[in-house]
């Protein structure tokens, strides 16, 4: 009963719905590392399960249309994470020498997939993403589950050796991370438990912020976003960026660090006069507010203008 309230759970939540629940998942299972609790882990486990869709042909036929397109690649990455969390969470179970018959239910699931793609398919090798399904083929069966479990988890733990040495937005982890300069800022605060998913405006890319910016004066937190934009979109079309924003609709900001330095005055340390911000001009007042370093700005653009003319 727990398990098919799994599968009905997942089947009434809509495309982005599906995407915050993957992606919260793989947090999940980041805090489960740690924590020995092997009902959290169970429950992950059936969960990532319930989600998986059945296997496909790997040479099936591309739809029509940008938007069917972006739909399939949408569908298609969701599943692929479901089966790394899958995985890993495998392999977390069986390196802590539990007892199988607790995710018996899981195993089943996933042999019932794969029997049914093989009655009308050769192997599992034709299907997407083969590997994964291979090594999820060897927990269903029994054929040497434990030494295809400890080799994905050993190549788990080799690209996080690699993910420390990439930039601060690592598309491969889900992960956003405003680098170790703003982390300092005092108004920059990393929450683990509210993690938000934000994605790209134009390919629909979602990445995993659990960085917050909160207004020293209001206290109001708000979540950082990447201030480039999405890298891989950028100058399509004209140069302009892509820029991320939350699934859920929620108000976001910028990693800019001029707006995130706040002073001892709550006030952007930019434009304080005490703190003599850059952004200050010599009559205490900011440069854009001075009448008379605007006057002055004026005329030297009058001069300079007509030497060039």
């Amino acid at each position: 009963m727990e398990f098919q309230r799994y599968v009905s759970q997942w089947h009434n939540l809509s495309m982005e719905e599906r995407g915050v629940k993957v992606s919260t998942w793989a947090l999940r299972l980041k805090t489960l590392r740690t924590d020995a609790s092997p009902k959290r882990l169970r429950r992950l486990i059936l969960q990532a399960a319930a989600a998986l869709s059945p296997p496909r042909l790997a040479a099936a036929g591309e739809s029509d249309g940008t938007g069917a397109v972006r739909e399939e690649h949408r569908v298609t990455d969701s599943q692929q994470t479901i089966k790394k969390t899958l995985l890993r969470a495998l392999a977390l179970w069986s390196s802590r020498a539990l007892e199988d018959s607790e995710i018996e239910i899981a195993r089943l699931r996933i042999e019932h997939l794969i029997r049914k793609f093989e009655e009308c398919h050769a192997n599992i090798d034709c299907a997407a993403s083969c590997n994964l399904w291979r090594r999820l083929r060897a927990f269903a069966f029994g054929e040497q589950r434990d030494t295809q479990l400890q080799v994905y988890a050993a190549s788990d733990v080799g690209k996080k050796k690699m993910h420390q040495r990439r930039p601060a937005i690592r598309s491969d982890t889900r992960t956003y991370d405003p680098g170790e300069h703003r982390m300092k800022l005092p108004t920059v605060e990393h929450r683990p438990s509210e993690p938000k998913v934000i994605r790209c405006d134009r390919c629909y890319h979602e990445l995993v912020s659990c960085w917050y910016f909160v207004h020293p004066r209001t206290s109001r937190a708000t979540v950082l976003v990447p201030s480039k934009g999405h890298i891989s979109c950028k100058g399509e079309p004209s140069g302009s960026r892509a820029f991320f924003k939350p699934v859920d609709g929620s108000n976001s900001k910028c990693d800019n660090e001029l707006s995130l330095d706040y002073c001892v005055h709550n006030c952007r340390r930019a434009v304080c006069a005490p703190c003599g911000g850059s952004n200050i001009c010599r009559h205490r007042k900011p440069k854009w507010r001075c009448a008379i370093c605007k006057l002055t700005i004026r005329k030297r653009v009058k001069k300079v203008i007509p030497a060039h003319a």
